[in-house]
């Protein structure tokens, strides 16, 4: 019997979540934000290493938009796009470079 040359392509996965880095390394989600935020003072080191361990290890990358939501102020100008005509997407050019200059940052939807 000839061996089958077989290739196997990975499924999509989903993006890993706080939750999910928790849930490997057996903290709180809480203590996650804790040590990417570099609030390292109420963190042991062994926790931290474990978290950081798993942040490489399931590729996990923060989400800018939902970043911005809990802070005590906010740094970016949201627009929803409904109609794509060339005045609103003018309009959306226009926005994002205003936002720009005033170090905001620009969320579309």
């Amino acid at each position: 019997m000839a061996e089958e040359n077989r290739t196997f392509t990975a499924l999509p996965t989903k993006r890993a979540t706080i939750k999910d880095v928790a849930r490997a390394a057996k903290v709180s989600p809480m203590t996650v934000s804790n040590v990417l935020n570099k609030k390292d003072q109420l963190v042991g080191s062994k926790t931290k290493m474990r978290v950081e361990r798993e942040v490489l290890r399931l590729n996990y990358r923060r989400q800018s938009s939902a970043q911005n939501l809990g802070g005590p102020t906010q740094d970016c100008v949201g627009m929803i796009i409904i109609d794509p005509s060339p005045y609103f997407l003018a309009n959306l050019f226009t926005t994002q470079i205003a936002a720009g200059r005033f170090g905001l940052k620009s969320v579309r939807e």
